[in-house]
């Protein structure tokens, strides 16, 4: 439903803020370019990853490296300990 829609919004919102605070600035920008800037969004991520690169003025790899990184952390965050990937 649409108010259900906005509180997960606002709920990833609140989390992408608190990662603001605690991590590595440059390590959020990359996740706020690939997926928040409404310019990337019209590329495919592959075209997204290098464009974001040249951005910040990075390696590729480091765009997906911290990408993994940040997308890790908001997991834990929003989902808590049920957010890790626990792999046996």
């Amino acid at each position: 439903s649409k108010v259900r829609t906005m509180i997960i919004i606002r709920l990833i919102e609140a989390s992408v803020e608190r990662l603001r605070k605690t991590s590595d600035q440059e390590k959020v920008k990359v996740i706020e370019k690939l997926y928040m800037d409404k310019e990337n969004k019209k590329l495919r991520f592959n075209e997204r990853v290098a464009e974001v690169a040249e951005q910040v003025k990075c390696s590729e790899s480091s765009v997906r490296r911290w990408n993994n990184e940040m997308l890790n952390e908001l997991a834990k965050k929003i989902f808590g300990v049920d957010g890790l990937r626990i792999d046996f």
